[in-house]
């Protein structure tokens, strides 16, 4: 049993869990690698040129089967808090992971996306991913499509959201996002998750929910923005204390960041952050139209990713 003021024990881990949805193309892979430190639980290997344009020295583990993602997990659950120092004197809090016979020192976990990973679950489950059936084979795959099945793959689900929790270091989780009519007609953006509760309980093993948009500026241009509040319930957002209610992923370094948001939410204790870093991401946001337009995404050419230990500087 730990008792403590709220404060102390809120001091105690000076860490952001975040939840981002979005359509394929709203940026949430740019943002996310972005963060300090980020290794980074690939399941969708069409983000390699975003994250390569992002941040190319982020540690990238391909997830191909549900047992790659067991591995990698194991390793990072089982990860050893450390410290680091920055080039600017500052002391922050960090994770040394062994994975693949290295030692990555990292401050960020970021898995892209849940929504693939749990089709990797259920491949594991009927057996698809040992080869062991035909996935375009639908009669032999509907024989496993079970009621059982599907509550245990949200149970899995849920476990990864709760073991994330405890994690001593930040956690991005990214789902695709899809849109649902309520009993009354409206409609809603949810994360693209199997069962019909867990788009919506989902926040609750988060510090904060947002929604990756792209919106149009009131002089005409496009902006890539994350909204932590929702002014209707269409959409599952849930902001940190103190947010904006969105910021633009401006994509210039040092604003609105993670790292910016952990200077702001923890003013007064060492964070995982960059130098450039800034918490005036507060007053950073440009005004936006009130509706996203449609996602126009033209990704760069792919490059080699090298999988190299982010213990050293990754930006001036």
């Amino acid at each position: 049993m730990k008792i403590g003021t709220a404060r102390e024990s809120y001091d105690r881990k000076p860490f952001l869990k975040i939840a981002l949805t979005g359509a394929s193309g709203a940026g949430k892979t740019d943002w996310a690698a972005r963060s300090p430190r980020p290794l980074i639980l690939l399941t969708e290997v069409q983000a390699f040129p975003s994250i390569v344009v992002a941040n190319p020295e982020a540690v990238c583990v391909q997830i191909e089967k549900w047992q790659d993602f067991r591995e990698a997990w194991a390793a990072i659950t089982t990860g050893r808090p450390c410290e680091i120092e920055t080039e600017a004197g500052e002391i922050q809090p960090a994770l040394a992971v062994k994975l693949g016979g290295q030692e990555f020192t990292i401050q960020t976990v970021i898995l892209d996306t849940m929504t693939d990973l749990q089709r990797l679950m259920f491949a594991s489950m009927i057996g698809a991913d040992a080869g062991r059936i035909d996935r375009l084979d639908f009669a032999t795959a509907s024989n496993n499509l079970s009621i059982d099945k599907h509550g245990i793959l949200i149970a899995a689900a849920e476990e990864i959201f709760r073991q994330q929790r405890a994690i001593p270091c930040n956690t991005i989780f990214l789902t695709l996002s899809t849109q649902k009519e309520d009993e009354t007609g409206a409609r809603q953006t949810l994360p693209m998750l199997t069962g019909s509760k867990l788009p919506y309980a989902m926040g609750q093993y988060f510090n904060a929910a947002g929604l990756a948009q792209v919106r149009r500026t009131d002089n005409g241009g496009i902006q890539h923005v994350i909204r932590w509040v929702s002014p209707s319930a269409a959409a599952i957002c849930k902001p940190g204390p103190g947010w904006p209610a969105t910021i633009t992923n401006s994509r210039t370094a040092g604003e609105t960041t993670l790292g910016s948001l952990l200077r702001f939410t923890f003013p007064d204790l060492p964070v995982a952050a960059c130098p450039t870093d800034s918490a005036s991401f507060v007053t950073a946001s440009a005004s936006v139209a009130a509706e996203p337009i449609p996602v126009s995404f033209s990704a760069p050419a792919a490059q080699p990713v090298a999988v190299v230990s982010p213990s050293r500087p990754r930006r001036a």
